[in-house]
């Protein structure tokens, strides 16, 4: 225990006698851990927020859209060809467990007020998306039929210069149409959601052209005692045998909630892993600056080894010595570097936000997502800090140990 106790004391002494090589030092492993620990955590609560919002509105309802979805590269537009009919929502609403289906057409087109134009995407909804609808009405009502249109927050109050309120009058491709209702802001990953006009189907079928049968969105909302993701998998197995593909060729997606907080997960997992590679190279520098540290720390007092086994200090204990300064460098590191982590994380998180308000048409405010302080992620960053250090160190340390007192004693 003793020679544990002056082990430590010479590799603490010899550490701040080189205070600004041990600093650098530091600084590098201290980056390393930083960048992964601010990485992960960040993506972590990117999907944790995305997870929250979808639990709140989204809870007991299942869409439908065409294509098959996959993580990866896809085509553009691959996902978005029509494959889904009136019929596929008539098939929907027979099966157990169904409580109400909503089927939807949207298009992307002009909607002005005065010399005021912008491109949005229309909503053509039927009878039952009011229904269905989990984001709400903040004035008005669901459009009916005719000519009538209702607003998503941001088109209403925050896109044209002056707010559009209820019974005035808008323009979708050239028509005019009456606002009979403002929806409630959505806001964080549905802020898209608050940029949408909804106006009836068949209206905005005989606007653009489209065809009296095809649906680009089915919304599905499940009974209260029933299982969704049960339901998913009814409306999967029916819809594959209507349109005769096989379950693993579907040319649709079903998104459960379960569904869509896994898809979430997904994304978020491949990012924590990109991004935790890259910071890894940091932390590969750190560790490469630690072995130079400890070689040159080696050459500089070879004389100061011999010495040490002149006067009866063994190989083992030499290594000790040079082991435990490599190690407490990375000790040292890593506590600072899982303190400026977290911090970093919720940085880069408070940047996301303002750069998100810049890009965005629609000046709304989107919730910054909080980081949550992961103990075992702690822990692992401080073992593997720690390991790193004894590894860089570990073959200056052996080159100490192996050195001959005699030949150490000459070194000039």
């Amino acid at each position: 225990m003793k020679m544990l106790k002056n082990i430590v004391l010479i590799s603490f002494k010899n550490l701040t006698h080189r205070k600004l090589r041990s600093f650098l030092t530091v600084l590098g492993v201290v980056i390393g851990v930083a960048a992964i620990i601010g990485m992960v955590s960040a993506t972590q609560a990117i999907s944790n927020m995305i997870t929250e919002e979808i639990e709140k509105f989204q809870t007991n309802v299942i869409e439908i859209v065409p294509g098959e979805f996959k993580l990866g590269f896809m085509p553009f537009g691959q996902a978005m060809k029509a494959a889904l009919t009136e019929k596929d929502a008539k098939i929907v609403k027979s099966i157990a467990g169904v409580k109400v289906v909503s089927a939807s057409v949207y298009e992307r087109g002009v909607v002005s007020k005065g010399k005021e134009k912008y491109y949005l995407t229309i909503m053509g909804v039927d009878e039952n998306f009011g229904k269905i609808n989990t984001i709400g009405i903040y004035k008005g009502r669901y459009p009916k039929n005719g000519r009538e249109a209702l607003l998503g927050y941001s088109v209403a109050y925050d896109l044209f210069d002056k707010p559009i309120n209820v019974k005035e009058k808008i323009y979708i491709q050239g028509k005019e149409f009456k606002v009979i209702g403002i929806m409630n802001k959505a806001g964080g990953i549905f802020k898209s959601v608050d940029s949408v006009v909804y106006v009836p189907k068949q209206t905005l079928r005989e606007l653009m052209g489209l065809s009296k049968d095809s649906v680009d969105l089915i919304d599905v909302k499940v009974e209260e005692n029933a299982d969704p993701e049960n339901v998913a998998k009814e409306i999967e197995y029916k819809l594959a045998k209507a349109h005769k593909v096989p379950l693993d060729k579907k040319d649709f997606t079903v998104f459960s909630p379960e569904f869509s907080k896994r898809i979430a997960s997904q994304i978020t997992g491949m990012l924590q892993i990109l991004l935790g590679s890259i910071a890894g190279i940091s932390f590969l520098v750190g560790a490469i600056g630690i072995a130079n540290m400890m070689f040159t720390s080696v050459l500089e007092r070879t004389r100061e080894i011999g010495i040490m086994k002149a006067i009866g200090a063994t190989d083992r204990q030499v290594m000790l010595i040079f082991l435990a300064e490599s190690g407490f460098i990375g000790l040292i590191g890593g506590l600072i570097g899982i303190f400026a982590g977290y911090a970093l994380g919720q940085g880069f998180l408070i940047l996301r936000q303002y750069m998100l308000m810049k890009m965005s048409v629609m000046q709304t405010v989107v919730k910054v997502p909080t980081i949550k302080i992961d103990p075992l992620l702690s822990l692992l960053a401080l073992i593997l800090s720690f390991v790193i250090g004894i590894v860089a160190g570990l073959f200056p340390a052996r080159k100490a140990a192996k050195l001959p007192p005699v030949e150490a004693l000459r070194y000039e």
